[in-house]
């Protein structure tokens, strides 16, 4: 694994807990929002369903911050208090509601074990049977968050991401040594669905630039038990759809580079979100 940046835990009262970034520094957006939803800043990408997709990650201050990691479903990131995740309070000893481990022994929807799931499951074989096989509004911690329309973007609004914008992946966004993906809006029907290494084809990327229509999506890696690990290979961003073969995973976007796919990741561990809206 090509790991750029380890981020080690935090040792808080004994517990090794993850921390998210979340840096006190604003800066102006690169390209002027085309508007806002209940106070928060998006940009019109000429997609064919009309999502307009939120400038920046969850609790992030600015487009390229990572913002904070969360369990699929979850509404507390690391270090907050879910006095509602029965799960974690018993891993915990039931010493505190504080959010400490990113693993099924302290996962919400669950009973300590992947096989034991308590919601959004349609196997036996791993919980209680519900046939949820998408996030509910109550859970959805961008429509809690955020409020408004704005929800956590589906597998199916990643993939018109995919399919219907040119994305460049970059070592330094805008020269501020964050990396990640940057996803322009189409000139061109032709240029569609590109996705490119950095400087990889100096003819396209001539024709588009930071003042164009864009978003940046950073390389914010994941969370894993009490740890993040950034990486340059191994970024995921929640959807709100879990994985119908293994309930207990859910769907992410994953890019390793300008490699970018639809996969699925245990629910327990920690991606950023993303919001969108319409």
């Amino acid at each position: 694994m090509n790991i750029y940046r380890y981020i080690l835990p935090v040792l808080l009262a004994g517990v090794a807990v993850a921390c998210s970034e979340d840096k006190e520094e604003t800066d102006a957006p690169v390209v002027a929002p085309d508007g806002y939803e209940n106070g928060h800043a998006y940009v019109d990408l000429g997609l064919t369903s009309g999502n307009k997709w939120a400038i920046q990650n969850i609790n992030a201050t600015v487009a390229k911050f990572y913002g904070s990691y969360f369990a699929w479903g979850e509404l507390y990131t690391a270090q907050e208090l879910d006095p509602d995740n029965s799960t974690n309070y018993k891993f915990n000893k039931y010493i505190t509601h504080e959010k400490t481990y990113f693993n099924f022994k302290a996962y919400k929807y669950c009973n300590g074990a992947y096989n034991s799931l308590t919601k959004y499951n349609n196997n036996e074989s791993y919980g209680k049977v519900d046939n949820t096989l998408s996030i509910d509004e109550t859970d959805d911690v961008t429509a809690v968050k955020w409020g408004g329309n704005w929800h956590m973007p589906s597998a199916s609004d990643f993939q018109e991401l995919i399919d219907e914008c040119v994305i460049e992946w970059t070592r330094s966004y805008n020269n501020t040594g964050y990396p990640g993906i940057i996803v322009f809006k189409c000139k061109d029907e032709s240029d569609k669905g590109r996705a490119i290494e950095e400087r990889d084809s100096l003819k396209l990327t001539s024709r588009y630039s930071l003042l164009e229509p864009h978003i940046f999506i950073p390389s914010a890696g994941y969370a894993s038990d009490s740890s993040i690990v950034m990486s340059a290979v191994d970024n995921g961003y929640w959807t709100s759809d879990i994985d119908e073969d293994e309930p207990y995973k859910a769907k992410v976007l994953q890019f390793r580079y300008a490699d970018i796919n639809i996969t699925a990741d245990y629910r327990s561990k920690g991606y950023t979100i993303r919001p969108v809206t319409k």
